[in-house]
C-alpha cells in the first residue's frame, strides 16, 4: 500500500512539473506567416508575457499567468496552437 501511494505521489508530481513548461513558438503553427513575420510576432508576444508575469508579482502561478498571456496574444495574432490543450491551457 505504501508503494502504491509513493507511486501515486509521484506521478502527481511529474504532471504538475509538465503543466508548468512555458509555451514557445514550437507550440504554434506558422500557416502562412513568414518566418520573420513569425519571429517577430513571438519575439513581442513573449514580451508582454513577460510583463504580465512580473506584473503577478512573486506569488502564484506565475508560468500560468506567461502562458495563458503568450497563448491569448499568439492566437489574436491568427496562429494555431499545436496542442497546447493538453497542458491544460486550450481555449
Amino acid at each position: 500500500m505504501r508503494m502504491q501511494i509513493l507511486a501515486f505521489s509521484s506521478l502527481l508530481l511529474l504532471g504538475g512539473c509538465m503543466h508548468y513548461a512555458r509555451f514557445t513558438s514550437s507550440d504554434f503553427n506558422r500557416g502562412n506567416a513568414s518566418t520573420t513575420q513569425f519571429a517577430r510576432d513571438n519575439y513581442e508576444c513573449r514580451t508582454s508575457a513577460v510583463v504580465g508575469e512580473n506584473m503577478a508579482g512573486g506569488g502564484g502561478d506565475l508560468r500560468g499567468v506567461y502562458n495563458r498571456a503568450y497563448e491569448r496574444c499568439m492566437k489574436q495574432r491568427g496562429y494555431a496552437s499545436n496542442d497546447i490543450e493538453l497542458l491544460g491551457f486550450g481555449g
